[in-house]
């Protein structure tokens, strides 16, 4: 149309290289930790002959990491605007329950061509080792659009949890994430080990994890542990 930028092939080309570099970076984070893989490796494990492939199209690897959030939250905002769109229909916006399957199931569709889920090994390193070292998501900031419904869906969270303290509130919803991240991790190296439903397992997952947020703070004082 008049007026809008055109998507060349070049800027296509661009783009399908920065996700290919992006994914398997991914999955050698997962598998290996982020500290322990360079981003020469990256490269030649992305088919690039150029070492500096991944400094040329990131600049470093932070950078990576906050397009690896981001290509990945952008993917999970197709389902949750769908899942809002449902739950919507059917009356049950109101339910903690149904907005903590909002935040956690989506992750399910992050599976790479071996069926694991990466993505949640990787998160599991970010939320319990950098993120506390102060490595941000681009959800925290407000004018990353592609982290627009699931600031929605977190802030909907809060708003159900409003007796508790904010801080409170933050380590839970993490607790919580890192629960289901560690379900995924858990079956995708434990197969059968873990059960004959996967989806009965997720389901309870998930109820526990609402159950987590919600249970009464501890009684304050020398007994209290």
């Amino acid at each position: 149309m008049p007026g809008e930028p055109e998507c060349t092939d070049a800027a296509r080309t661009q783009q399908s290289t920065r996700e290919r570099i992006a994914l398997v970076a991914e999955g050698l984070f997962a598998e290996h930790g982020i500290s322990a893989v360079s981003l020469r490796q990256i490269a030649i494990a992305a088919g690039n002959g150029n070492n500096n492939a991944v400094q040329y199209h990131f600049g470093s690897k932070d950078a990576l990491l906050q397009e690896i959030f981001r290509l990945r939250v952008a993917q999970m905002d197709r389902s949750r605007r769908g899942m809002i769109a449902l739950a919507r229909e059917e009356g049950s916006l109101g339910s903690l329950h149904t907005w903590m399957r909002i935040l956690l199931l989506p992750h399910l569709e992050l599976a790479d061509a071996k069926g694991r889920h990466p993505h949640s090994a990787l998160m599991i390193e970010y939320l319990t080792r950098w993120r506390p070292a102060g490595m941000p998501h681009p959800a925290d900031d407000a004018s990353d659009e592609a982290s627009a419904t699931l600031r929605m869906v977190l802030a909907e969270i809060y708003a159900r949890l409003d007796g508790f303290p904010a801080d409170v509130v933050d380590t839970r919803i993490k607790m919580a994430q890192l629960m289901f991240s560690s379900l995924l991790v858990l079956h995708d190296y434990g197969g059968d080990a873990l059960g004959e439903s996967f989806a009965l397992r997720v389901r309870d997952v998930v109820q526990l994890a609402t159950n987590l947020l919600t249970t009464p703070l501890p009684a304050e004082g020398p007994q209290a542990a």
